[in-house]
């Protein structure tokens, strides 16, 4: 018998999107300080969800596509019980959480989002002022991921199908980290695509170069990790998770780059920065569509 997890305590809010139907079947992956990832079942009887995952998140972290946030308490009630559970062997029940009381259902589609120069000009300068080495091995330092931003954000406000698939390519799946800092940079050009997307301002040459961005993303998925196949799945659908919509509004407005960027630096070892030389080097591009250059006090 599955045990069914109680359903949290205090109020909790829960991705728009989580998919009911592997709520009853699932097993843990990981287990954090404020997180936990845990995957539908992929058992003979788990159908074509097998393998979707839930990500379970703390409030102060935010909340994810297809998952859930909780508070403190909650959460750290969560992860006694998960760690106690043998990851190997055991399943979870959290179906009878969707029709707890105090589950709030949020939305994490993007918003049309204007991009500002000046905003974008200023989050170009502070990520090119902190350019530092991530590591010692030249296959861990995420400064070669970031270096090819610029030239796919290009290419796809371009429509130069073929040199999107190639530099695209180069990115999912490569870099340190657990969501590889390629991923990050991809999920951090679609978060500034889709914003200018839906608020109406994205030419129709980008429209094409984001289409042949999915094509190549949705191909090259089983190439990455699981928790960053989820990231960029969600993505190409139009949802990101809380952290990201907080650093997209750094290309909106000057008084929210600094915040942005610290916020940035929280965000895993490189991943925060990363997602910030997609969005900016994205933002860059699609300015250079409606103008000849950002105004001189960007």
């Amino acid at each position: 018998m599955i045990p069914v997890v109680p359903a949290p305590s205090h109020p909790f809010r829960a991705a728009y999107d989580v998919e009911r139907a592997v709520l009853s079947a699932l097993r843990i992956v990981h287990v954090g300080q404020s997180s936990a990832l845990l995957e539908a079942h992929r058992g003979p009887a788990a159908g074509p969800r097998a393998g979707v995952l839930v990500p379970v998140t703390w409030s102060d972290r935010g909340l994810a596509p297809g998952g859930f946030a909780l508070t403190p308490h909650d959460g750290l009630r969560v992860r006694r019980l998960l760690l106690a559970t043998d990851p190997g062997s055991a399943l979870l029940d959290l179906s009878r959480w969707l029709d707890a009381s105090g589950a709030t259902p949020v939305d994490l589609r993007m918003a049309p989002l204007r991009i500002d120069p000046a905003a974008t000009g200023r989050l170009a300068l502070l990520l090119a002022g902190g350019e530092e080495p991530t590591g010692t091995d030249p296959a861990l330092d995420a400064r070669v991921q970031r270096a090819l931003a610029p030239a796919l954000a290009d290419a796809v406000v371009q429509d130069q199908e073929a040199r999107v698939h190639r530099l695209a390519q180069r990115l999912i799946g490569a870099g340190p980290g657990a969501t590889p800092a390629g991923d990050d940079v991809l999920l951090g050009t679609l978060a500034a695509l889709h914003a200018a997307d839906r608020a109406g301002t994205a030419t129709d040459r980008a429209h094409r170069g984001r289409a042949a961005l999915v094509t190549v993303v949705t191909d090259g998925l089983a190439r990455t990790t699981a928790a960053s196949r989820h990231d960029l799945a969600a993505a190409l659908g139009g949802s990101f998770a809380e952290r990201a919509h907080r650093m997209t509004a750094a290309i909106t407005d000057v008084h929210a780059v600094g915040p942005a960027y610290d916020d940035a630096l929280g965000w895993g070892a490189t991943s925060g920065v990363d997602f910030l030389h997609g969005l900016a080097s994205t933002a860059q591009a699609l300015l250079g569509h409606w103008q000849n250059r950002l105004p001189a006090t960007a």
